[in-house]
């Protein structure tokens, strides 16, 4: 059984239980969807989501600190194909 399901059966994560386990980044994103927390950004940014959450911190006053991507690239029949 995966430490997101079992995680879902427990009322709250603690802080030292978080620090103390090693997550893969798909994890966070998991743990950061169940929170209600942004699920984008580095592994880096996703625990310290994470981490604000744990110490007290609201879902809702917690930023992403970049935007998703959003790059649209313009292609038009002028643009010359490699």
């Amino acid at each position: 059984m995966s430490f997101i399901l079992r995680l879902s059966k427990m009322d709250k994560l603690t802080i030292e239980e978080y620090q103390q386990k090693y997550f893969y980044k798909i994890e966070l994103v998991q743990l950061c969807r169940q929170y209600k927390l942004p699920t984008y950004g580095t592994k880096a940014e996703l625990n310290q989501y994470i981490i604000k959450y744990l110490s007290g911190v609201p879902a809702k006053n917690i930023k992403a600190k970049r935007c998703p991507s959003k790059k649209k690239l313009n292609i038009c029949v002028q643009i010359k194909l490699l």
